[in-house]
């Protein structure tokens, strides 16, 4: 089984590491690792020069993408289409808003934009094609493509035909006016939900279609928010507006989260969410297990062990973990991993 493992540039250049990409890879490498997921925009950052550009970033992730095939590890840029901190903050009304015109209250970490407001769309998509022009991928990850939603965060759990907690800004408003020609999202759930996943399904449309236009062979990879199950198809889409059906011949692999140690989940969780994306997707399908916290008890490494071993039994050719800052700590799950390349 090939195990990805995703890599963040605050543990690249931070005070373990300090951007020394040898020791960094070394480390991966000897855990079993085949391929690296990172970042390369932040907010609404570049994390590398753009093109025609004589500046030499300091934090450049085009050097790490070359660095990797002197290691023979896979790169996968990934690209956080609807996360962003940056015009969160500055431009503030860009932020999701509620059906009471509030706005959208800011984790600590979580700062999502609206995906129905198309000058911001437009924006986006200009600094993936940017991305996706320089580092050429084989493969490009794409997260948070998906109207704002927080895994167990209760103001986010789908409920049948109960409308979402966001978005209803005046870009969703107008258009799903247009979709529908009705003004009242709450009298009419069905064309609320149907507005939102055509807006979703249209944005691998036109990333699609950017790629054959650049002549490139790029692959869509498309990570997938966990959300509650039995039911997980409709559950996302009616709290992400993610249709997995409907990105059939789009998408060439979804990549489920399945984070049982965040959201205190059970491995029979993620093996229901799993089979159901099975069921709708002709895409293959790398699930992502997220590594438990420095201090855990040892049953909890035995948890995700046991989930990898019954992915591997049951055919996954595949799986990414959640992330290299956790598991470069992890002991036991690093022996764990060791002993299974043996």
């Amino acid at each position: 089984m090939n195990i990805a493992i995703k890599l963040y540039p605050q543990t690249i250049w931070g005070e373990k590491y300090a951007g020394d990409f040898d020791v960094l890879l070394t480390e991966i490498a000897a855990a079993g690792i085949d391929t690296i997921i990172a970042p390369v925009v932040q907010g609404s950052r570049l994390i590398f020069p753009e093109k025609n550009s004589n500046a030499d970033a300091q934090w450049n992730m085009l050097h790490l993408q070359s660095k990797c095939k002197e290691y023979n590890l896979a790169f996968i840029p990934e690209f956080p289409l609807f996360h962003d901190p940056d015009t969160f903050k500055n431009v503030e009304q860009y932020r999701p808003m509620n059906i009471n015109g509030e706005y959208f209250t800011p984790t600590d970490w979580y700062h999502p934009i609206c995906p129905s407001n198309t000058q911001y769309l437009q924006y986006r998509l200009g600094l993936l094609f940017q991305t996706i022009e320089r580092f050429d991928p084989p493969i490009i990850s794409l997260d948070f493509l998906q109207f704002p939603y927080l895994p167990g965060n209760a103001a986010f759990q789908a409920e049948q035909n109960i409308l979402p907690e966001f978005c209803f800004c005046d870009f969703c408003k107008a258009k799903f006016q247009e979709f529908s020609g009705q003004m009242e999202p709450e009298k009419y759930p069905d064309y609320w939900f149907q507005f939102r996943q055509e807006t979703i399904t249209y944005i691998p449309v036109l990333i699609a279609e950017e790629i054959e236009r650049q002549g490139r062979q790029v692959k869509l990879m498309a990570q997938i928010p966990a959300v509650t199950a039995p039911g997980s198809a409709e559950n996302l889409q009616q709290v992400t507006g993610v249709n997995i059906e409907q990105w059939n011949n789009l998408v060439d692999i979804i990549s489920p989260h399945i984070y049982t140690h965040q959201l205190s989940g059970e491995n029979e969780w993620g093996h229901i969410f799993l089979s159901e994306t099975q069921e709708i997707t002709t895409a293959h399908i790398i699930p992502e297990l997220d590594v438990p916290f420095y201090a855990v008890e040892p049953e909890e490494n035995l948890q995700v062990g046991e989930l990898i071993e019954n992915l591997q039994e049951s055919g996954f050719a595949a799986l990414s973990l959640f992330h290299w800052e956790l598991l470069c700590e992890n002991d036991i799950l690093l022996d764990f991993l060791a002993e299974q390349n043996n």
